[in-house]
C-alpha cells in the first residue's frame, strides 16, 4: 500500500518539486529523512538531509535499476529509498527514510501533492474566471476536496454594507450557511470570520474543540467530523477584502503544516477576487440605483422578462408590486432633495426587508419603486403589500429641521398571467392598479381589476405628482375647493363635452391655480423649475395664462379663444367660486362659460 501510493504521487509531482518541497519543509529531522534528485541520466542534481550522509552513489544504479523500475522503493544499506516515476524531463526523486520516519515521509509526500493539485486547479480557476461567486464557489470546493478537508467558506467584504457576504461553502449544513450568509461588522457576532477581518492576522487551532467559538459553530456546522480549524484573510492592495475559513477531518495530522503551505497560494486568490469585485461593482453600477442600491429600470425590465418566461414553462404566477411614497414632491420642496433622497433610501431598505431573497425589489423612477414577486398570485403579492404599507407607516423620519414627519405609500398589485399577458401590460396594470389606490386616499394597495379606468391613468398619475406640489399648509383649502366645485366641474365637462383626461386636468388645476399664482410672486425660483417637471408637463399650458383676458389686455395680448380652453374655463370658475361672476360683459372672461356657470346656478 505505501509503495502503491508513492508511486501515485511520484507521477503527479515533478522530481525537483518533491526535492525543494521535502528540503523546505518544516519539522523534519535531517538525521532521519532525506532527498536525492536525480536527473535523466542519473547525475546527480541535489542532495538533502539523510541523502546527504548516506552512503549511496550512482555506482549502486545500474545493478539495482531493474528492480528499481518494477518496484517504487527499494533497501540499500539499512536505509529505504523511495523513487518516483520519471517526471516530463526524466528526472526522479528518491526519498530516503529510517524506518520509524517511513509513514512520516509518506504523509508529507502526499501533503505536498495535495497542495500541488489544489495550486493547479486554483491557477486555472484565475485564468478562466468571470463570476465572483463562481470562482469563490469553485476555489472553496477545489481546496476541500484535493486536500481531503472537512469543510470551507470563502467570504468577500461587502464595503459599502460593511459587511462580510458568504460567496462560496462547501460542507457546511444549510442552517449553518444561511445564518453565515451575511456578517455585519458594525456589529459583530464574535464568529472566526470577523476576527480574521477585524484583525488581519490568520487563526489556526489543531481541533475545533480547543475553543468555545469553534465548539459552537465550526463542531457542529459541517458535514463530516471536523478537525482543525484555519481562517486567513484575504489580502489585495493591502486592504484585507475577505475571509478563507477551512475545516480539517477528525483526525488529519496534516492539516496544520498543510494549512501553512496552503497561505503561498492566497495571493493569486486574492487578487482574482479583488479584480472580480471591481468587474462585480461596474456591472452592478450599470444594473442598480445609485442611490437606493436596488435594481435600476434596465434591470426590472431584463428580469421580469425572464420571470415571465419561467412562468410559461412552470405555470406559476409572477407578482408585481408598483410602489409610489405619497405627496413626496411636496416634502422634497418643503425638506430640500437631500432630505428627499434620505427618505427614497429609508424606503428602499424597507422594501428589501421586507421581501424575500429571491424577490426582486427595483427602483422604477422617481418616487415609483416595483417589487417582482415570483410564484405569487395576487392574493399572495397583497401580503407583501401590506406588510410594506405598514412597515413604511410606523416608520417615524425625523427631518433635518427635527420634526418628525409622517411617510407613506400607495401599491398597485397585479400578477402574470392572471392579469396581463406581456411585461408592458403586467407593468401598465400595475400602474392603474397604483393610480386606484392613490385616488382613493393613498397609502393603501389595490388590485388590479378588469374594468378599471385604464387610458385615463398615465395623465392621472402625472397629476398626482403635481398635486404633491402643493404645501402641506395648502392642502385642506385645495381640497375643500376641489369638493365644493365638484358638481360644477361635472356640469362643465358635459357641457363641453371633455375627455376624461381634460376633466382630470380641470379638476387639477382648480386645485393647483391659486397656489401657483401666490408662489409665482413669492418663489419665482421655486415655480421656474416646475418646467423640468413631469407632473407638470399637462398644466403649464394652463397655468401660464392664467391671467389673460378674453379682450386681449392680458400680459401678453392673447384674447379670445388663443387662450387654451381649460385657462378660460378654470379663471371663470374659481370667479364663480369667489362669487364674482355676473350677467354684464366685464372682457375678462369667456361669456360662453360665465353663461353655462350662470345658468346652473339659477338652475340650482
Amino acid at each position: 500500500m505505501t509503495e502503491l501510493a508513492l508511486n501515485d504521487v511520484g507521477q503527479a509531482v515533478s522530481a525537483r518539486y518533491l526535492f525543494e518541497a521535502l528540503k523546505n519543509a518544516p519539522g523534519f529531522d535531517e538525521d532521519s529523512i532525506g532527498a536525492i534528485w536525480l536527473g535523466a541520466e542519473n547525475q546527480l542534481l541535489g542532495q538533502w538531509g539523510l541523502g546527504k550522509k548516506s552512503a549511496f552513489t550512482t555506482s549502486i544504479l545500474p545493478d539495482s535499476v531493474g528492480d528499481f523500475l518494477e518496484r517504487p522503493s527499494f533497501v540499500f544499506r539499512e536505509q529505504r529509498y523511495y523513487g518516483s516515476a520519471p517526471d516530463v524531463d526524466g528526472h526522479r526523486c528518491l526519498i530516503l527514510s529510517t524506518a520509524a520516519d517511513e509513514e512520516l515521509v509518506l504523509r508529507a509526500v502526499q501533503s505536498q501533492a495535495r497542495v500541488l493539485q489544489a495550486t493547479e486547479m486554483i491557477s486555472r480557476l484565475v485564468r478562466d474566471s468571470r463570476s465572483l461567486d463562481a470562482f469563490c464557489q469553485h476555489v472553496v470546493r477545489d481546496i476541500v476536496q484535493s486536500c481531503n478537508f472537512s469543510a470551507g467558506m470563502i467570504w468577500v467584504f461587502d464595503e459599502p454594507k460593511t459587511k462580510l457576504e458568504l460567496r462560496g461553502h462547501v460542507g457546511i449544513k444549510r442552517e449553518f450557511a444561511s445564518c453565515l450568509l451575511e456578517l455585519d461588522m458594525t456589529t459583530p457576532s464574535g464568529c472566526i470570520a470577523e476576527i480574521v477581518m477585524a484583525s488581519g492576522k490568520s487563526f489556526l487551532e489543531s481541533s475545533v474543540d480547543s475553543r468555545l467559538l469553534t465548539r459552537e459553530i465550526e463542531a457542529k456546522a459541517t458535514y463530516l467530523p471536523a478537525g482543525g480549524v484555519f481562517a486567513t484573510p484575504l489580502i489585495a492592495d493591502g486592504r484585507v477584502i475577505g475571509v478563507l475559513e477551512l475545516v480539517g477531518r477528525a483526525g488529519d495530522y496534516d492539516f496544520e503544516p498543510l494549512c501553512l503551505t496552503l497561505e503561498v497560494l492566497l495571493g493569486s486568490i486574492s487578487g482574482s477576487i479583488a479584480n472580480l469585485v471591481k468587474i462585480m461593482v461596474y456591472e452592478r453600477m450599470a444594473s442598480h440605483d445609485a442611490l437606493t442600491g436596488l435594481a435600476n429600470h434596465r434591470m426590472l425590465h431584463q428580469q421580469l422578462g425572464e420571470r415571465l418566461e419561467e412562468s410559461k414553462r412552470s405555470g406559476h404566477s409572477v407578482g408585481v408590486l408598483m410602489i409610489d411614497v405619497d405627496h413626496f414632491r411636496a416634502f422634497n420642496e418643503e425638506e430640500g432633495h437631500d432630505t428627499g433622497d434620505e427618505v427614497l433610501k429609508l424606503v428602499a431598505e424597507i422594501i428589501q426587508g421586507s421581501v424575500r431573497p429571491y424577490d426582486l425589489p427595483a427602483r422604477y423612477g422617481g418616487e415609483e419603486f416595483t417589487v417582482i414577486l415570483p410564484g405569487n398570485s395576487v392574493e399572495e403579492a397583497s401580503a407583501t403589500a401590506e406588510r410594506i404599507r405598514s412597515a413604511v407607516e410606523k416608520t417615524v423620519f425625523v427631518s433635518t429641521s427635527g420634526q418628525p414627519r409622517q411617510i407613506t405609500v400607495s401599491i398597485g398589485i397585479c400578477s402574470f398571467p392572471a392579469d396581463a399577458d406581456s411585461v408592458h401590460e403586467l407593468i401598465k396594470n400595475a400602474d392603474v392598479a397604483l393610480y386606484e389606490a392613490k385616488h382613493s386616499g393613498r397609502n393603501r394597495w389595490v388590485i388590479f381589476e378588469q374594468g378599471m379606468d385604464q387610458d385615463g391613468a398615465p395623465i392621472e398619475r402625472e397629476l398626482e405628482h403635481a398635486l404633491d406640489w402643493i404645501p402641506e399648509s395648502d392642502r385642506p383649502g385645495s381640497r375643500a375647493r376641489s369638493n365644493r366645485l365638484a358638481a360644477t366641474l361635472t356640469m362643465l365637462g358635459t357641457a363641453y363635452r371633455l375627455t376624461k383626461s381634460q376633466q382630470s386636468i380641470l379638476r387639477a388645476l382648480v386645485q393647483l391655480a391659486p397656489i401657483y399664482l401666490r408662489e409665482r410672486d413669492e418663489n419665482p425660483d421655486s415655480v421656474a423649475k416646475l418646467s423640468s417637471e413631469d407632473g407638470f408637463r399637462v398644466l403649464l399650458p394652463h397655468l401660464l395664462f392664467l391671467e389673460e383676458r378674453w379682450d386681449g389686455k392680458g400680459p401678453t395680448g392673447k384674447f379670445g379663444t388663443q387662450i387654451p380652453l381649460l385657462c378660460r374655463m378654470v379663471k371663470a370658475i374659481l370667479a364663480y367660486d369667489q362669487a364674482r361672476l355676473s350677467g354684464e360683459p366685464t372682457g375678462e372672461f369667456d361669456p360662453n362659460i360665465v353663461n353655462c356657470l350662470l345658468n346652473r346656478a339659477e338652475a340650482a
